[in-house]
């Protein structure tokens, strides 16, 4: 070898069967090129007929130097209270604010993972505290390093949130005007919804009963919330209605109130969010109850 070169000749004078090659190497049988470029020391054998020349195509590829990892641990803690605060994003940020690495915290607020040397920020964030972001930190190569934070509780402002809440409207309201939409869709007897209250403003829940049509001397029977009225139909004004429904007779009259008699059916029913709406009472329910126990005695 000469100069860091070898020839073919020389090297198969030596070994006629095979070729023990340290630092450049020719191959038996095959005419090389010379090899000038310093490879990597290699210690291997090759066994090649003399004889034969084969296609070999050998790939070098150059082994380049594998920096350590450095190792980072610690915890996030909770001012005051030193309590270790779980799943806080602990996280590195490169200069161009790419996420080199990060973890969540476990149930104790600790944390470990490892990243590449480099200039990084330490960003640490939890929904109720308040987020830290470090100044530049310099990991180098294979170097450990423990950091330690502690948050601090903070409000967080949140978008404005618009809540609607509705009242849950009573069984017997509900009843009412689905059944009222209804006789209204079907021409049966006649219903004053919310807005023709509104609209109408008579001065009582009588003064409409008054102006309704009804069969010759026939008296209606009237239900107030269902039940019979336990005072004058005068003191309940405009804006206690909800509703009321007018039917002449048994042809008009809803199949659930044919009980109620021939001659005609008042239905009124009461607003439950009244501005004078006034609670059941002992001593209205007793008088209902009076009222009810008589009427049925006379019915017999």
């Amino acid at each position: 070898m000469r100069g860091g070169r070898q020839s073919y000749e020389n090297a198969c004078a030596h070994s006629p069967r095979g070729l023990t090659v340290e630092d450049d190497f020719p191959l038996c049988g095959l005419t090389m090129a010379p090899i000038s470029h310093p490879f990597p020391r290699l210690r291997f054998a090759l066994a090649v007929p003399p004889t034969w020349a084969w296609p070999i195509v050998v790939l070098f590829g150059s082994v380049g130097t594998i920096e350590a990892q450095s190792t980072v641990t610690g915890a996030v803690v909770e001012e005051g209270t030193e309590r270790g605060i779980a799943s806080a994003e602990v996280r590195l940020v490169d200069s161009a604010g790419g996420i080199e690495a990060g973890t969540l915290t476990d149930d104790d607020g600790a944390f470990q993972f490892e990243a590449d040397p480099g200039t990084y920020r330490f960003v640490v964030e939890r929904l109720g505290y308040a987020p830290i972001e470090s100044d530049s930190l310099e990991l180098e190569e294979g170097q450990d390093v423990r950091i330690d934070v502690t948050m601090s509780t903070a409000a967080v402002p949140l978008d404005a949130v618009t809540v609607t809440v509705r009242r849950s409207v009573p069984i017997r309201i509900a009843e009412y005007r689905t059944r009222a939409e209804q006789s209204q869709r079907l021409g049966r007897g006649r219903v004053y919804m919310r807005d023709d209250i509104e609209r109408l403003r008579p001065i009582s829940a009588g003064a409409l009963l008054a102006g309704f049509s009804w069969r010759g001397q026939c008296q209606p029977q009237i239900l107030v919330d269902g039940l019979p009225p336990v005072e004058n139909l005068s003191a309940i004004g405009p804006d206690d209605i909800e509703g009321i429904e007018l039917y002449r007779g048994v042809n008009q009259i809803p199949p659930e109130y044919y009980r109620y008699g021939m001659c005609g059916l008042a239905l009124i029913w009461l607003r439950a969010d009244a501005p004078g709406a006034r609670p059941l009472t002992w001593g209205r329910a007793i008088v209902a109850g009076v009222i009810v126990t008589l009427l049925l005695l006379i019915s017999r």
